[in-house]
């Protein structure tokens, strides 16, 4: 079925079932790049924040996007944020970016509002959620486990591993 792209108005071809699935919008790989980053387009990056396309914003990365909760407290303050300055969300939901949700704080003062509160992680064992103190991981590099007996499954692999013979290709 002929289509025509929504970024150079060119007429391309695509088969029923590809239209059918949403997904003969662009007449190629340029132009669907191009249709991604028009500015103001929003992605969710891999830790979970709300990446905006903003090329010429001082705060945005070289790849042209800015993390939104940054680019919302340096509209509502009028000036671009400086790299010392982090911005905290009240709620701890990284996608909730209203500014009454955002606080401006310091390394150190950003530090201080996780550390008085529990992390929840996965056990590398069991899978099993379960919940302990940041302070526990800085200090021990340990915590990585639910409860004693995974952590000796953990231990006796990890000596496995270390004293197996080297298997050269």
């Amino acid at each position: 079925m002929l289509r025509v792209c929504r970024i150079c108005g060119d007429r391309f071809q695509k088969p029923q079932s590809v239209i059918d699935q949403g997904w003969a919008k662009y007449c190629s790989i340029k132009c669907r790049g191009l249709a991604r980053r028009k500015r103001g387009n929003k992605r969710t990056g891999a830790d979970g924040y709300i990446q905006i396309y903003l090329p010429d914003h001082p705060n945005a990365y070289t790849n042209g996007y800015i993390l939104e909760h940054r680019y919302v407290m340096a509209e509502h303050l009028g000036r671009p944020l400086e790299s010392s300055e982090l911005i905290h969300h009240r709620n701890g939901n990284k996608t909730d970016n209203r500014v009454e949700n955002l606080e401006l704080t310091s390394r150190r003062g950003h530090r201080t509002f996780h550390a008085n509160g529990k992390v929840t992680l996965y056990c590398q064992i069991c899978g099993k959620l379960f919940e302990t103190w940041p302070a526990w991981i800085r200090k021990t590099n340990q915590a990585r486990t639910c409860s004693r007996a995974c952590g000796s499954k953990l231990s006796a692999h990890t000596r496995a591993q270390e004293h197996a013979p080297e298997t050269k290709p």
